[in-house]
């Protein structure tokens, strides 16, 4: 049976919808590929929001109070490599001298837990400890930018970076890419990133030569 014009456009804007209702069931299904990124240091960068994560990033840059938060299990093996982690984000936000960096370190139980936390509220001469709770509470604040280094996913395929709100959850899958996980997040933010990294390893340098 031959179809009338009339019906035909109708049939041709159905199968439009269809296909256009597939695509999206398909994109949120594995989170749009329009969500996230692979930086070419080969870290997934992906908003939660279903926001660009570029733009997320840059948005991200005006906020004047960062806290840089690792996690730090109970006997944890590699506490230390969330601290160098944590020393490379403080050291080039704080290169952004309008920055007010706050050290918060998380501490989890043998469970994996949220124990408490401890932070010096950007005074490096301050000690304060907090409870599971009040440390709760200070990452759901959405005015200020939480740098949050958890732990490791030694199980996962790749290192990923999650955006929502003003955090930001980096969670490499090894010891050796975490802290380039946390330098490709530290790029996307600050544009200085390199420069001030470079200054801060020649001065350190320079120093170390005065010494010998």
């Amino acid at each position: 049976m031959l179809l009338s014009e009339r019906q035909y456009s109708a049939l041709t804007a159905l199968l439009v919808l269809v296909a256009l209702g597939l695509l999206y069931w398909k994109l949120a299904l594995v989170g749009g590929i329009e969500h996230a990124i692979v930086t070419p240091e080969g870290v997934r960068i992906e908003s939660l929001e279903q926001s660009d994560p570029v733009a997320q990033l840059k948005a991200y840059r005006p906020l004047s109070e960062v806290f840089v938060s690792p996690v730090f299990a109970q006997n944890g093996p590699d506490n230390s490599f969330y601290a160098n982690a944590s020393n490379l984000a403080l050291l080039v936000i704080a290169g952004n001298a309008d920055k007010n960096v706050i050290q918060l370190y998380r501490q989890t139980d043998l469970a994996g837990d949220l124990a408490g936390c401890t932070t010096n509220w950007g005074n490096p001469k301050t000690v304060a400890e907090l409870s599971a709770a009040d440390c709760d509470a200070l990452l759901g604040r959405d005015d200020a930018l939480f740098f949050l280094i958890d732990e490791i996913d030694f199980s996962g395929s790749e290192d990923v970076v999650r955006l929502k709100g003003s955090t930001i959850r980096v969670q490499a899958n090894s010891k050796a890419s975490l802290n380039r996980s946390v330098f490709s997040v530290l790029k996307g933010i600050y544009p200085n990133a390199e420069k001030t990294l470079s200054a801060s390893n020649q001065f350190a340098l320079s120093q170390l030569n005065t010494k010998n």
